[in-house]
């Protein structure tokens, strides 16, 4: 567990192109996780996600990339003057373990208004979440 609550975490579900995406910002590195979800038809309030993707971006000054290194390793691209690591296989291989299955947990929401989003995860965490009103599009 990581404990976020003096951090910028954000969560954001795009209705429009369904996926999910979580953002979570510490000191010296970022961590986006994302992917697209499925309502399950007979609890309308849940959504079953199959993360695809994950990436870490280490911020400068902590880790920057090397002008001379000559790495052409595929998982590892800069941004920003930081190291991005994409770990988006480990997605991949938890499929290729669980019979092709990409279905990596389930969100249900218990309260919504136009403020506030209550929700619950397949592990038992549990989100309360405040709307960016500057990012909602109608």
């Amino acid at each position: 567990d990581v404990d976020t609550s003096n951090r910028l975490t954000t969560q954001t579900i795009d209705v429009q192109n369904g996926v999910v995406r979580n953002f979570v910002d510490q000191d010296w590195f970022t961590v986006c996780v994302q992917g697209p979800y499925e309502v399950v038809p007979n609890v309308p309030n849940r959504v079953v996600v199959s993360f695809d993707k994950c990436e870490i971006t280490w911020k400068p000054p902590f880790l920057t990339p090397n002008a001379d290194d000559d790495d052409d390793d595929d998982n590892k691209k800069t941004t920003n003057g930081g190291i991005v690591l994409d770990l988006s296989v480990l997605f991949d291989l938890r499929a290729f373990f669980n019979q092709g299955n990409k279905a990596g947990g389930w969100l249900e929401t218990t309260f919504i208004d136009q403020d506030l989003r209550i929700g619950r995860g397949n592990r038992g965490s549990l989100f309360i979440l405040t709307r960016d009103q500057t990012a909602v599009i109608p």
